[in-house]
């Protein structure tokens, strides 16, 4: 599975800032970053969703190039989805981590 730069630099940002909204002390300050990481691992799903559907559309122009699509097409094709669904994935546990109250697991 490769994961791009931009994806694993923003689940660090996102995961930091996760980490700083359990430890803020203050209930204001930790309802509105709690926000800030919602919305941070949405425009990571976003991001992925668009990246998935940026490589299916190269992968379609490459495969066409002959006029067919055979097996092994197939197969780098089913790579492609397996990679954005997981990335999806990791994405939707930021934000499901994100949400979790404190002592919650």
């Amino acid at each position: 599975m490769i994961i791009n730069k931009e994806t694993i630099i923003t689940a660090v940002g996102t995961a930091a800032s996760a980490v700083g909204t359990a430890l803020q002390p203050d209930e204001v300050l930790r309802y509105i970053s709690i926000i800030i990481t919602i919305i941070g691992g949405l425009i990571t799903l976003i991001t992925a969703i668009w990246g998935l559907v940026a490589k299916i559309k190269a992968w379609h122009k490459k495969a066409m190039e002959d006029g067919k699509i055979d097996e092994s097409e197939k197969e780098e094709l089913k790579g492609i989805i397996k990679e954005g669904i997981s990335e999806g994935k990791q994405a939707l546990d930021t934000i499901k981590n994100a949400t979790k109250k404190k002592g919650e697991k």
